[in-house]
C-alpha cells in the first residue's frame, strides 16, 4: 500500500515540473559549501518547528549553491520554502516514504542533482521509483 502512495505522490507532483531555472552545471568538483551563521541560525529556527524542512532546506540551498553559483542567503531560505519547485515536490515525497527511507531520499536528491529543477524532480522521481520496485521484488522472492 505504501508504494501506491508514493506512486501517487510522484505521479500528482510530477505536476510541478515547470518552475525551473536551467543553469548549466559543471562536471568539475567544487569544494563543499558552508551556511553563513545566519543562515545556519534561520536553519535552527525552522528546525524547530520542522527538522524535515529545514534539512530539505539546507539540502536545496547548498546544492544551487555548489553546483549552480546561487548564493545561500536568508532571503534564498525564504526563496526555497516559497517558489523552488523542487523544494515542494521532495517535501511531499517526505510524507509519503516510511521514516526508515528518509536518508536514502534524501541521498538520492543528492545523487540526482541538476541545476534545472525539472530535470532534477525527473531524476529523483525515477530514482525512487526504481528504488520501491527493487524493494518490492526483493519482499517478494
Amino acid at each position: 500500500m505504501k508504494f501506491k502512495s508514493l506512486f501517487v505522490a510522484l505521479l500528482a507532483t510530477s505536476t510541478i515540473l515547470g518552475c525551473s531555472s536551467k543553469v548549466d552545471s559543471t562536471a568539475e568538483e567544487k569544494p563543499a559549501a558552508t551556511v553563513s551563521p545566519a543562515v545556519e541560525a534561520k536553519l535552527e529556527e525552522v528546525a524547530k518547528i520542522s527538522p524535515t524542512i529545514s534539512r530539505t532546506i539546507r539540502m536545496v540551498g547548498l546544492k544551487r549553491e555548489n553546483e549552480c553559483g546561487v548564493a545561500f542567503t536568508e532571503s534564498e531560505i525564504m526563496n526555497i520554502g516559497q517558489t523552488n519547485a523542487y523544494f515542494g515536490f521532495f517535501l511531499a515525497l517526505t510524507h509519503v516514504v516510511p521514516d526508515k527511507d528518509l536518508d536514502a531520499l534524501f541521498t538520492t536528491a543528492e545523487k540526482s542533482f541538476s541545476c534545472d529543477n525539472a530535470e532534477w524532480i525527473k531524476n529523483t522521481k525515477a530514482s525512487m521509483e526504481s528504488f520501491f520496485l527493487d524493494r518490492q521484488k526483493e519482499e517478494q522472492s
